[in-house]
């Protein structure tokens, strides 16, 4: 929620070194991907979407790699659609109704009115904020080529309004939740950030508890996205997940 493809930077060509085939997207209202009003932009509307990237694309299986809200759209994925997916990978990943934690500038994006005039008035400064408020675990990562990375994104069409559009639709608390996670099958690896003060570490035990067979690793020193602070860590552990080189 509120990033973009910059966040894979560290991942993207390091993983496919490895041997692996890798493809990374903005979803719909993301990035710089098209950001149109009529999307459904709820979780079901992701999945599907996902699901066609994939036959557009001509693949048949695949790893899902997603860190927050999108590890909850791999989820939903999964669920939706189990025979399009092989593994999972949950980053710091979204999923359980919140119980602590939480940035209290995104719940205050989904309010009417007031979510438009922070969008307006100085969204840099939003963006700043968040960032160095618990995003990482050491704020001098997020310098100022990292802020305007994710920032710039908002200068596109509907760029202001799609975070809103996104925060209203999603159902955070009921679209998933225990019952729904203790039915997926497919081996899974959950990796957290210690230090995560978004979506707290013990929701990466509940993870490990629901998901049979699934693998839990804690990266210390890390926040919300350890793929980023910790990138060397966590491409190796998805690498060796993975099983090593897949043509």
């Amino acid at each position: 929620y509120t990033s973009n493809l910059y966040t894979w930077r560290f991942n993207v060509s390091e993983l496919a070194a490895k041997g692996l085939s890798v493809w990374a997207l903005d979803l719909p209202g993301f990035g710089y991907s098209d950001k149109p009003e009529g999307f459904g932009y709820t979780l079901a509307d992701y999945a599907d979407f996902m699901a066609d990237f994939m036959d557009a694309e001509g693949i048949p299986k695949a790893t899902l790699v997603g860190n927050s809200m999108g590890g909850s759209i791999a989820l939903m994925t999964c669920l939706t659609y189990p025979d399009r997916v092989e593994r999972l990978v949950l980053i710091d990943s979204a999923g359980y109704p919140e119980e602590k934690g939480g940035f209290l500038i995104f719940d205050l994006l989904g309010l009417p009115v007031f979510g438009e005039l922070m969008m307006s008035f100085n969204y840099r400064w939003v963006v700043s904020s968040s960032m160095r408020s618990g995003v990482y675990y050491d704020n001098a990562f997020a310098t100022d080529d990292v802020i305007d990375s994710y920032y710039n994104v908002y200068k596109t069409e509907n760029g202001k309004k799609a975070p809103l559009w996104v925060g209203r639709r999603f159902d955070w608390d009921n679209d998933l939740g225990t019952d729904k996670i203790k039915t997926i099958g497919v081996p899974t690896l959950v990796i957290w950030g210690m230090q995560d003060t978004l979506i707290p570490v013990t929701q990466a035990d509940y993870f490990g508890r629901d998901i049979a067979g699934s693998r839990v690793i804690v990266v210390g020193e890390a926040g919300h996205m350890p793929h980023e602070e910790k990138a060397e860590i966590v491409n190796g552990l998805i690498s060796d997940f993975i099983g090593g080189a897949v043509k």
